[in-house]
């Protein structure tokens, strides 16, 4: 894509008068199985509103489980260009966490509340002549709400994009995926899984992703987008540096990380100069400890808040700040423009004094 359109572009003009709006419900309305792990549910607003968001964007659900309300954050899977209804895409995993409750209980005529769409990683903020999409698993979510959002806008751009999966049984979106390499006439589509079964035959490139095969089609200013498991997006990045690949040309979604990465929760001790502070928000008064970390403080008073990655990545903690200072050090969660409005992620900022917010 680039800015300005080369074609005349269908109008994607919703006749609802309404939008959604963040914190409002959605209703489950179809479920289908894509695997036998991983299906796709789609949701619409009860009051017939509509959708807005960017290819890649991602929303917080709200989900009732036996522990107590808590919030996942699920990629978008559908394009912004048909906005009466939202669709995401999620693999279950483990017997009793939030996808396995969402299997066993999500149904159509379900009602959820949600936040959202939120998140930085959009190719509508990347304009680009030349695009390199890399997933794993279900990290194809984002891709396709990109290819759909490309198709529906007749994109020309050169579009290499590369799907990691364990083993052919594992691929996703397979009849969708033809049509679009169809339908987008310089995309170039590579199935990859990392073993082939002996008694299947498999065209095309298999095993992990490596050097060489990054290497082949990479092109000079190509924007690359990747998603996956954390330990994947770290070896792609690996190669992509060996490749000289500029960073801002790199982007990658991620809703979890390693322990490691987890932002400190406590301040120096030179820092601390009070024992408390006081948070003011929703028209209570929470006690809190000087250095400490908002999201814990917030929990510890059963405030609950749509959280996602808890690095300071996805930006799904999104508050307003009216008053008060944090320390705050996030890894991309807020654009500078927001910052300067006051917003702060309570994942990564560090209480220093009394502080007021407004949920956003």
């Amino acid at each position: 894509m680039s800015k300005g359109s080369r074609v005349p572009l269908p109008k994607f003009v919703s006749t609802a008068q309404q939008r959604w709006q963040s914190g409002d419900m959605l209703e489950c309305t179809v479920i289908h199985d894509e695997l036998t792990d991983v299906r796709s549910y789609t949701f619409i607003d009860p009051t017939g509103a509509c959708f807005k968001f960017k290819p890649g964007q991602h929303l917080s659900l709200a989900l009732p489980l036996p522990g107590g309300d808590d919030f996942r954050a699920f990629t978008i899977a559908s394009s912004p260009t048909r906005p009466h209804s939202i669709q995401i895409t999620v693999k279950t995993t483990g017997a009793g966490g939030a996808t396995a409750w969402m299997y066993k209980h999500l149904r159509p005529g379900v009602k959820l509340r949600a936040f959202g769409p939120t998140g930085h990683f959009s190719l509508q903020d990347y304009p680009t002549r030349k695009l390199m999409l890399i997933s794993a698993g279900v990290g194809i979510t984002p891709m396709m709400s990109m290819l759909r959002w490309l198709r529906d806008r007749r994109e020309t751009v050169e579009i290499a994009f590369l799907h990691y999966v364990r083993n052919p049984a594992y691929l996703l979106f397979q009849d969708e995926l033809a049509a679009l390499n169809k339908e987008l006439p310089n995309l170039h589509l590579y199935q990859i899984p990392s073993q082939v079964p002996s008694r299947e035959r498999w065209q095309g490139m298999s095993g992990r992703v490596n050097q060489l095969q990054l290497s082949a089609l990479l092109a000079p200013e190509q924007a690359v987008f990747c998603c996956g498991p954390t330990g994947f997006m770290q070896q792609v990045q690996s190669i992509l540096a060996v490749q000289s690949i500029s960073p801002n040309n790199y982007h990658q979604e991620s809703f979890g990380a390693p322990a490691s990465e987890r932002v400190e929760t406590a301040l120096p001790a030179t820092r601390v100069s009070r024992q408390s502070v006081a948070i003011h928000f929703e028209n209570q008064q929470i006690e809190a400890k000087c250095g400490e970390r908002l999201l814990d403080a917030l929990r510890r008073n059963k405030v609950v808040i749509p959280t996602g990655c808890q690095t300071g990545l996805c930006g799904t903690c999104r508050l307003k700040k009216t008053d008060g200072n944090v320390q705050m050090r996030h890894q991309g969660g807020l654009s500078n423009i927001e910052e300067r409005q006051g917003y702060i992620l309570a994942c990564c900022s560090i209480l220093e004094t009394d502080l007021s917010l407004l949920r956003v």
